[in-house]
């Protein structure tokens, strides 16, 4: 079923990053799932979302540089020159009709719904998660960079509607001119935001231990994740000359022995692998993202190259944390430069195509701005291939279509696993799909059989729907075999409790029979067409039968989602 999407709607860039000439993005509220080499252009359009949503909690004068030829901070294209319109323009699902536009005179329109997506929005990439663990092994991991840039300017302490960076940024501004009479009140507002910054991290501790177990141990609390304030905002300096201290964050573990002891991880970069590392940077994060105050109607996830250091075994483990925890509530936008990662997530969003956008960003050589295509699902480019009259290729992509839904039908539905490395034939995941709803229907069968509670809840609705009350001793005494005779009456119908029974089972399984006559159709379209795609044959392919293959693969579909 086709979700009502919320998110951005459409992006437009001109002459940002790699972005040369007009590029319009219609997105339409759909998560985004998008490839590209390096250097192909993708993270430009990573960096053109947030750096608008960005400018919400800047001045104009802060966010011109980025469109200002002459400042050595722009991220014009290079082939901009400065008589040229640069522009980042942005809208939304929920009113389309607002555009919100930056360019080098700032962001000409903002209001609350810009402004809440931004703070309720997270941008993730490898660079910025390398930073929780990216030190040496003789140094404790001090977490205040990542705390001052990624996660204050979009946090509140609790109970406050004034955002931690603003407030340290005001403290900052005030003490550059602090006279002696004014030391004690600065103090006391000191150490209200220390105190609302140990509250902060206090809380962390207690939700990341809680996810890190829950997502990547098993729900076993192997390790505890520890973040201390161990050296807070002071005061330092003279009059009129006063600045404030940089704080120290640390982040520690503690990891359960086999007798049930906690030992502790000082320095968790010299003990654990970067697997482990980057499972716990992206618990805090997460932790951090969930715990943000703002009740946005849209919500986005950006994750750029996030996990490039990591096997596709540990890659599709966090993906699936994305996808369960995030997924429902926020805009997904994944960029990959691993076309292996690319093509997994397709196969495994295949059956929810209509609610995710594929691009592929490719650098062009001759021109000064990226090709941008959309990905498309095997069967659109069976689709393709068909209208083109080319049939065998059409045969191979309806084949890999029909791979791919099996395959993400027994591994995510059924949880049923191939062996590592092993060549797996559609003929033998047609033979385990059609055991398991075989199974199933059987298991189905036996339960009704033997407890026949379903049959008499059957029974009993029928009786009522018809103005018969259940609860009259004459009614409620009469068995199943005397209540089927009454219900037969009422239709006006020959009554066999036999009989009724298949008819019940018949209704209850329709969509488990129905699959499995679409395997027993896949089966022989298997025989007739795929393989005749796949393999040598001197028998011809038909239109009509392509066609038909089709539409069967596209059902299957449907009945397994």
């Amino acid at each position: 079923m086709k979700m009502a999407n919320k998110g951005i709607h459409t992006i437009n860039v001109k002459n940002f990053k790699a972005f040369k000439d007009l590029q319009p993005f219609a997105i339409n509220g759909k998560h985004m799932l998008v490839y590209g080499e390096n250097g192909s252009g993708k993270s430009s359009l990573y960096f053109s979302i947030y750096t608008l949503l960005q400018a919400t909690t800047r001045t104009a004068e802060q966010t011109s540089k980025y469109f200002d030829i002459n400042s050595p901070e722009n991220l014009l294209n290079i082939h901009n020159s400065d008589t040229e319109e640069a522009y980042i323009q942005l809208s939304l699902t929920d009113n389309p009709d607002s555009l919100y536009k930056l360019s080098k005179t700032g962001l000409d329109f903002s209001d609350d719904t810009l402004k809440d997506l931004n703070l309720a929005s997270d941008f993730i990439s490898h660079r910025l998660l390398l930073n929780f663990y990216n030190f040496r092994n003789s140094k404790e991991i001090n977490l205040f960079q990542i705390f001052e840039s990624d996660i204050w300017p979009f946090t509140t302490p609790i109970g406050k509607t004034e955002l931690f960076a603003n407030i340290i940024n005001t403290l900052a501004e005030e003490v550059k001119t602090l006279e002696k009479k004014e030391v004690n009140a600065i103090r006391q507002k000191l150490e209200a935001l220390n105190s609302d910054i140990q509250t902060q991290i206090y809380n962390i501790n207690e939700k990341a231990t809680e996810f890190f177990a829950t997502y990547f141990t098993g729900g076993i609390e192997q390790y505890k994740i520890i973040l201390e304030y161990t050296s807070t905002y002071t005061l330092v300096g003279r009059t009129n000359n006063y600045s404030l201290s940089q704080p120290h964050i640390k982040l520690s573990l503690k990891r359960k022995m086999s007798d049930g002891s906690f030992k502790i991880i000082e320095r968790p970069q010299s003990y654990l692998n970067e697997a482990k590392l980057t499972a716990i940077g992206l618990t805090i994060r997460f932790v951090i993202l969930l715990e943000r105050p703002i009740n946005a109607v849209i919500k986005v996830l950006a994750l750029d190259d996030l996990l490039i250091s990591l096997d596709m075994q540990h890659r599709m483990q966090i993906i699936d944390i994305i996808f369960d925890v995030f997924k429902p509530d926020y805009q997904i936008i994944l960029l990959t430069h691993d076309v292996g990662f690319y093509r997994e997530i397709k196969r495994r969003t295949n059956h929810e195509t209509e609610n995710w956008l594929y691009l592929e960003f490719f650098e062009s050589e001759s021109e000064n701005h990226p090709k941008i295509k959309t990905g498309k699902s095997d069967l659109e480019k069976a689709r393709d291939y068909l209208e083109d009259n080319d049939f065998e290729a059409c045969a191979v992509q309806l084949r890999k279509a029909t791979e791919a839904v099996l395959k993400n039908f027994l591994e995510k539905k059924m949880a049923v696993c191939f062996e590592k490395n092993t060549f797996v034939t559609l003929g033998q995941y047609l033979h385990e799909a059609k055991n398991i709803i075989d199974k199933k229907n059987y298991s189905k069968f036996r339960s009704i059989i033997e407890s026949g509670a379903e049959l008499k809840e059957k029974f009993n609705l029928i009786l009522s729907q018809n103005g018969i009350n259940l609860q009259d001793p004459a009614i409620s005494s009469l068995s199943d075999i005397k209540k089927g005779e009454l219900i037969a009456k009422l239709r006006g119908t020959e009554f066999t409790l036999f009989s009724e029974l298949f008819k019940f089972l018949a209704e209850t399984q329709a969509k488990e029979i129905q699959i499995s006559k679409m395997l027993d159709e896949i089966e022989n379209i298997k025989n007739r067409v795929l393989n005749q795609g796949a393999h040598a044959s001197d028998a011809p392919l038909y239109m009509q039968e392509l066609r038909d293959a089709m539409e069967k693969i596209k059902i299957l579909q449907e009945l397994l989602k």
